[in-house]
């Protein structure tokens, strides 16, 4: 292949993305090499350019033409890597030799550096194409391809920066990517994510460390709930910390805001102290406290799946912040209770009642499974299977888990389909309209009039070949009773 690109820089990018690395490992790749011999294939270490009298171009000449005859031994650095190592730069110059071509070409140094890739640094390798951050690609090209003798961690986040500037000239996809229940996204892409929260509050604070944000699904549906509970708006004080900038201000090792799964928060108006409170009560289960002068007033959100409350900056072990003696919702009737109010729970594996069935009922008009007993209001394994399908197939990450993300959209759904019904004729002279699709429901009126009504969904269920939803919201009928007009 021959290279494409105006400049060094942009056709080691489209080199490397032909090979399979992704963005982030075109990145490590170029800022290596930048650092190594700014982008210049023919660059003679500047130590033997002083002591030999050699230029980057009479050097390459020599070899090329065979007058100088210890390439492969002299120990001093040559092309875009810097080969020094004897062996190495053996490897090099045959390589260069069998393919006809001077010591110097681009093309055939990207190859090399390729060839030792696949053959020598596979892990490194494996990195460039899977790396999740900027820092994790570099430090796999410093620390595992080049190994010098300094660096350490001043030298690392050089590197990380230099990786960034590339990223960000040419990693132009600002999609929102969505993989095992976390979003990927462009740093400053301003994405919207849910009703009330975009990719841009979540990005890291750090400068030239990262240029994407990591953000866990589920920590948005966690905030959501929060912000439709008090009806206040959220400040996100902190969300995604990249390794470098989480390291640079002092964040734990392994911590949930580098993983994407957490967030630090104010709601306006609304005590530390009231937030945790409620967060606790809705089974939010990474809980910190910090409502002093000198902790600062935020509450730590963060999805783990194992309790654990703390309290300041000393992470003071918590068993609880104490009863929320708030309400939990709107005082409105049910009829008039705002989708963000109503949606305003968690439901999974073990809940059992009302809302339960309801989501059940909702998941079954829409065409999903819960199983041979249907809508009975006990969250099993069959309504999380139904719940990861429509999750899967409407952009959510796939936990079986029914939280605010995934009412609001199957909400959204019903409502697209509900506005396209069609029309029947009743043909019995009493027709029980039921609270569900089946006889097992109860019955909530009748139709007695023969007359002409909408059908906005249908649903199997017992006693009847197919039921049929009422457009009016009255309930379910038989359709073995009517007559599609």
């Amino acid at each position: 292949m021959s290279l494409v690109g105006a400049t060094n820089a942009e056709k080691i990018w489209n080199y490397c993305k032909s090979k399979g690395m992704n963005e982030y490992g075109c990145a490590g790749v170029l800022s290596s090499l930048d650092c190594e011999s700014a982008l210049n294939s023919k660059n003679l270490e500047d130590n033997y350019e002083r002591t030999s009298g050699y230029t980057d171009e009479s050097y390459t000449a020599a070899v090329d033409n065979g007058s100088y005859t210890k390439f492969v031994t002299d120990g001093f650095g040559y092309g875009l890597a810097q080969w020094t190592w004897w062996s190495r730069k053996q490897g090099l110059l045959a390589y260069a030799k069998g393919r006809g071509v001077s010591i110097s070409d681009m093309e055939m140094q990207l190859d090399y550096l390729y060839k030792e890739l696949t053959e020598s640094f596979t892990s490194v390798l494996t990195t460039l194409k899977t790396a999740g951050s900027v820092l994790e690609a570099s430090n796999a090209m410093l620390l595992k391809y080049e190994c010098p003798l300094d660096a350490g961690l001043s030298v690392q986040n050089l590197r990380a920066s230099y990786a960034q500037r590339y990223y960000d000239r040419y990693a132009k996809n600002t999609e929102v990517k969505k993989n095992m229940g976390y979003i990927t996204v462009n740093k400053k892409a301003n994405q919207k994510l849910s009703e009330h929260f975009s990719s841009s509050e979540f990005d890291c604070h750090g400068n030239g460390c990262c240029g994407s944000t990591i953000i866990n699904e589920k920590l948005v549906q966690y905030l959501e709930q929060i912000r439709a509970h008090f009806g206040k708006p959220i400040t996100i004080t902190s969300g995604y910390r990249c390794i470098v900038h989480n390291r640079n201000v002092g964040g734990a090792t392994g911590s949930r805001h580098s993983k994407g799964d957490a967030a630090d928060i104010v709601v306006q108006g609304v005590t530390p102290r009231t937030v945790a409170q409620y967060a606790e009560s809705i089974g939010i289960l990474g809980i910190g406290l910090y409502e002093t002068s000198a902790d600062g007033h935020f509450v730590h959100i963060d999805t783990r799946d194992y309790k654990s409350y703390w309290y300041g900056q000393a992470c003071t072990a918590r068993t609880t912040f104490g009863a929320y003696s708030g309400s939990t919702g709107s005082n409105t009737s049910a009829d008039s209770t705002s989708t963000a109010t109503s949606n305003n729970y968690i439901l999974a594996i073990g809940s059992s009642g009302a809302k339960v069935k309801t989501l059940q009922e909702n998941l079954i008009a829409l065409g999903y499974s819960c199983g041979k007993y249907g809508a009975d209001g006990s969250y099993g394994n069959a309504t999380a299977l139904a719940v990861r399908k429509f999750q899967s197939e409407h952009g959510l990450g796939a936990d079986g888990i029914t939280g605010y993300l995934t009412l609001t959209a199957i909400t959204k759904v019903l409502q697209e389909k509900n506005a396209s019904g069609y029309s029947i004729k009743v043909n019995a002279s009493v027709l029980n309209i039921r609270k569900g699709a089946g006889t097992n429901y109860p019955i909530t009126g009748s139709i007695r009039d023969r007359g002409t009504y909408t059908i906005v969904s249908e649903s199997s269920g017992t006693g009847a070949t197919k039921w049929g939803k009422l457009a009016d919201g009255r309930g379910w009928i038989s359709l073995d009773y009517c007559m599609k007009q």
